[in-house]
């Protein structure tokens, strides 16, 4: 009913970067729906809930014609290591409410997530994008699964530069860290690169 979603962070009962939720839902109904959306923006639905103290996350999930919200605390996923997985048939260019096809990678593994590579470039894990951090810069793939809301906001904001990244490139860095909407940027929760496993 709902093939399409949005997870959008909430601070003390505040919803974060809207702009750029509104921006990609606008996208994806328009390609994936062929129509845009019969209802209205996204800063005029989601409102500020006094009652959620501290990190929330809102699930809204939609149609063209319809959405659905929900709110549920947030419980960061525990990751100390990263496994390498090779894809070359996965899509996931919108945000899709069937994450059957990521979901089976993960239980493919023993690690906490994985690294989804697909032809020979590196993507996303199965719940975020990547950052890499060479010592000097930080860069993010520039073949992602999907164009996430946090990467997009921190290439405007030149936080991150896109690069193309191959598997063979992956050890000449030294730092790797998941960005998504609850995530964000972090430098402080990322991991050395010797936690990626081949």
């Amino acid at each position: 009913m709902f093939p399409l979603f949005e997870t959008i962070k909430f601070a003390e009962g505040i919803p974060q970067h809207l702009e750029y939720h509104q921006r990609r839902l606008e996208y994806s109904s328009r390609i994936y729906f062929n129509k845009d959306v019969s209802f209205d923006k996204l800063s005029n639905i989601i409102k500020p809930q006094n009652e959620l103290n501290g990190i929330y996350k809102c699930k809204f999930e939609y149609n063209s014609e319809s959405f659905k919200i929900s709110y549920a605390a947030y419980k960061p996923k525990t990751i100390q290591n990263l496994k390498l997985v090779h894809e070359d048939s996965i899509n996931y260019s919108f945000k899709y409410s069937n994450r059957f096809h990521l979901n089976t990678l993960l239980e493919k593994i023993a690690e906490d997530e994985i690294i989804i590579i697909k032809n020979g470039f590196i993507t996303d894990t199965s719940i975020s994008n990547l950052c890499f951090f060479d010592g000097v810069k930080w860069v993010t793939p520039s073949t992602p699964l999907l164009k996430g809301t946090a990467r997009e906001r921190l290439i405007e904001q030149k936080v991150i530069i896109e690069m193309e990244i191959r598997e063979d490139d992956i050890f000449r860095f030294q730092k790797v860290m998941l960005i998504n909407a609850m995530l964000g940027f972090d430098e402080k929760k990322s991991l050395a690169i010797s936690t990626i496993i081949v």
